[in-house]
């Protein structure tokens, strides 16, 4: 006895495996670029939609001397979807 299939069969089977070679793709290059890139230093942890907008908004510069003394002379904090490395003195940023 033979199966038939029909082609809306065929479509689906297609679209999952099409589906299923992008998620394998990107979940590759997601551990691909781990290994590769490098570490990146300390920082806040940031809100999901504001980041570190929130708590920069009234004097950034008391605020970089705060986040300073806490975690080092250089730290990483996020703006929208920036990443951004701050170095609290010309000696640091060298």
């Amino acid at each position: 006895m033979e199966m038939q299939y029909s082609s809306n069969e065929n479509v689906n089977n297609a679209f999952f495996f099409l589906i299923f070679v992008l998620m394998l793709m990107i979940i590759l290059a997601r551990i691909r670029h781990r290994r590769t890139s490098a570490p990146i230093q300390q920082g806040p942890l940031s809100w999901p939609v504001i980041r570190n907008l929130l708590p920069l908004r009234s004097n950034p510069n008391i605020k970089f001397n705060t986040l300073a003394r806490t975690y080092g002379p250089i730290v990483s904090i996020m703006l929208d979807t920036k990443l951004m490395v701050v170095g609290s003195s010309p000696k640091a940023a060298s």
